[in-house]
């Protein structure tokens, strides 16, 4: 894929975050309320949600094997509690109200109980996988691409099996042969 066709893709990836950020960002400050959140927390929320989503994303773009697992499983968390979260902003009309407030959540419903445990729960997560996908990203050390050409250098950093080369025989150990001086050995009568 040529550099063009990535940022046009890389661009479009970002116009569609954005706009399913702005789709959420309702849902998401009208949860943060009702589990007694003020209002710039609340306003705040929907970053600590969608916004470590994207972090997740970036991640596993860059990151390889476990660490780039890892990131994925972080973005699929993430992307999981943000849907619950909208889905229950959907089916309860009455958070969207101003006037709701912790005591409506924090009733005797287990469901409820639940649903402020997994929304009060997200912003210490993201402090946790948002440092921990940080400190990876910043760890992390790309693999060396091959050239698209063959080169006949071999560069002298590079161990023989990282260069791909069959490893040198060494020569089997022969039988020592006793090489030390002899004496003469006299004739007997």
């Amino acid at each position: 894929m040529n550099r063009n066709a990535k940022r046009a893709l890389v661009l479009a990836l970002v116009i569609v975050v954005g706009m399913a950020f702005r789709v959420s960002w309702n849902a998401l400050r009208d949860i943060a309320k009702a589990i007694g959140a003020d209002n710039v927390a609340a306003t705040l929320y929907p970053f600590v949600v969608d916004g470590l989503m994207a972090l997740a994303l970036v991640a596993a773009l860059v990151l390889t094997d476990e660490a780039r697992r890892f990131a994925l499983r972080v973005l699929a968390g993430y992307t999981l509690a943000s849907l619950v979260l909208n889905y229950v902003h959907g089916l309860l009309p009455e958070l969207h109200a101003e006037s709701i407030g912790w005591s409506r959540l924090a009733e005797g419903n287990l469901t409820n109980w639940a649903l402020v445990l997994l929304a009060t729960s997200l912003p210490v997560g993201s402090i946790y996988f948002g440092s921990d996908l940080v400190a990876k990203v910043l760890h992390h050390r790309p693999a060396i691409e091959p050239d698209k050409q063959e080169s006949t250098h071999t560069p002298a950093y590079r161990s023989t099996p990282e260069q791909g080369e069959p490893p040198v025989e060494q020569p089997e150990p022969q039988e020592e042969v006793d090489s030390s001086p002899v004496a003469p050995v006299e004739a007997r009568p």
